[in-house]
């Protein structure tokens, strides 16, 4: 079932131009004790537009398909998208299957016209973005 958790404009308008931006963010994911992807999707100016929990796993690991990352960015009409994960480790550095579903992720964003402008990583205090 599709749930974006956030559609439309936030009544304060929050500007995601950095990873640091993201992770003040989502720094709460930092706390969570399973691995869960969000989707954020942006407008032209890259201000948030929705957020969407795409993926909750377990300690170590969390199933992505391209295709649950795209079907909300698509119907939200964003004009890119963020993903974001956390590591409940604490230590934020990408596994290989982190770079694999990132280079997998930017291509088809790229088909659809819907670029992946970073993804982000967040640990115990800190984050690390794979781009």
């Amino acid at each position: 079932m599709l749930k974006v958790l956030q559609v439309g404009r936030p009544a304060k308008k929050i500007q995601l131009c950095s990873p640091q931006a993201v992770f003040n963010l989502m720094k709460p994911l930092q706390f969570a004790d399973r691995e869960q992807m969000f989707v954020l999707h942006l407008d032209t100016g890259k201000y948030l537009i929705g957020k969407e929990l795409i993926a909750v796993g377990k300690l170590d690991s969390a199933i992505i398909h391209p295709r649950e990352v795209f079907k909300a960015a698509v119907v939200n009409n964003s004009h890119s998208i963020i993903c974001v994960h956390n590591h409940p480790t604490g230590d934020p550095t990408p596994s290989e299957n982190d770079r694999d579903i990132t280079t997998r992720l930017r291509a088809v964003g790229e088909l659809l016209g819907i670029p992946l402008v970073d993804h982000i990583i967040i640990g115990a205090g800190k984050y690390i973005s794979i781009f």
